[in-house]
């Protein structure tokens, strides 16, 4: 296969020129060809005269280039890579010869092109779909090209301008396909008519809101609204310990069954340039497993939070102890609720009475905030390093 190399006129002159220079030295090659050639046809009884010309292919302005693809230290043609990079390569020549037609030849050549691509996604893996989703938004905003494309997988959309994504759908009645009308997904939940695509239920998809509100590119995904305050605060606070960039964007995502539905996880994954999950440490074994399948690993993209002890397994065990000490002298009626039908009720106010005795607190030392410290300090270095 090859890649059409298009010329502008400027250009074209430029090869022109060479091309003479060539094609006269090529006439005196040949003339030495051609008196070789005419001795040997002079044998025949039908006498010939002979000429040879040379190539004509120096002045067109399209001329064939091999393309071949380096991977490390073996360069391997195009033909012999697969389906979905053979589709990508050929893809992003288009969008390179395209932003060519817009930026060279002169004011009467020049036009606005539109590049009109059908489903990229063809071949590649789901992961690979989301990054070249990503890539097209930005070439065409970095390049001023318009590129529309038709797909079929939901890691295609453009989560960052949510109103570029245009729904189509066949009307059917009685069993006949009809017209194809525009679904509107113009409002704040854009992503419900796409959640039957994804495998996103009702519940779900309310909980992931924040996520696909979310305009950051550096972005820690905590469980809850909780957790969301608590890093908030390590953000803004004053002590002498490690302070959560400013620039990283706390977002919850809905509770610890969002990390274990993996088609789900890799879409929000895809969304972001930098990501890094923090969960609770009670729930390890339900969600290391799945976020491991989705090629995750621990410290570097993910991090439990609590310490290894019975009743710290959560981001309250890493608290000042004397938080949870006047938590518990004051709530001593829902510290005994713990232990009865009501435990998670029960559990979900305490949460929240330890985090209003802990913002209301500000002269904290580094040793009360050690542990939130080493937690904040691998976020920092994984999202900002």
């Amino acid at each position: 296969m090859f890649y059409d190399f298009v010329m502008s006129v400027d250009e074209k002159k430029t090869i022109d020129m060479a091309s003479k220079q060539i094609e006269t030295k090529l006439r005196r090659l040949a003339k030495l060809r051609m008196e070789g050639l005419s001795l040997m046809l002079g044998r025949l009884a039908d006498k010939y005269d002979v000429e040879l010309s040379p190539p004509e292919g120096f002045s067109t302005r399209r001329m064939p280039l091999g393309i071949n693809l380096r991977d490390r230290n073996v360069k391997v043609p195009i033909n012999d890579w697969g389906s979905g990079t053979q589709n990508r390569t050929y893809i992003l020549m288009s969008i390179l010869q395209a932003n060519r037609i817009k930026t060279t030849g002169s004011p009467d050549e020049k036009i606005t092109p539109l590049v009109v691509i059908e489903e990229p996604e063809a071949f590649l893996h789901p992961s690979a779909q989301a990054e070249f989703g990503r890539l097209l938004r930005h070439l065409a905003a970095e390049l001023g090209l318009q590129i529309i494309v038709t797909t079929h997988s939901p890691y295609m959309l453009n989560q960052e301008e949510p109103a570029a994504n245009l729904l189509l759908s066949r009307q059917i009645r009685r069993g006949t396909a009809f017209e194809t009308v525009q679904v509107e997904t113009s409002s704040e939940n854009w992503m419900a008519p796409f959640a039957e695509h994804l495998g996103i239920g009702t519940d779900e998809f309310s909980a992931l809101r924040p996520i696909f509100a979310s305009g950051q590119s550096k972005v820690l995904l905590v469980e809850g609204t909780i957790d969301q305050e608590y890093f908030q605060w390590m953000q803004a606070h004053t002590a002498g310990c490690e302070r959560l960039a400013a620039d990283i964007e706390v977002v919850p995502y809905g509770g610890k069954d969002t990390l274990k539905n993996t088609l789900l996880l890799q879409f929000v994954l895809r969304k972001f340039d930098r990501v890094c999950i923090t969960y609770d440490l009670d729930a390890d074994t339900e969600v290391r497993a799945a976020l491991k399948r989705t090629g995750l690993k621990e410290d570097e993209h993910f991090i439990p939070l609590g310490l290894p002890q019975a009743g710290k397994d959560c981001i309250e065990g890493l608290l000042p102890h004397r938080v949870i000490s006047a938590v518990h002298g004051r709530e001593t009626y829902l510290v005994m609720r713990l232990t009865s039908n009501e435990r998670r009720r029960a559990k979900e106010l305490l949460k929240k009475k330890y985090l209003e005795k802990f913002q209301c607190n500000s002269d904290y030392s580094d040793e009360d905030l050690k542990e939130l410290s080493k937690v904040t300090r691998k976020i920092n270095m994984r999202l900002c390093k």
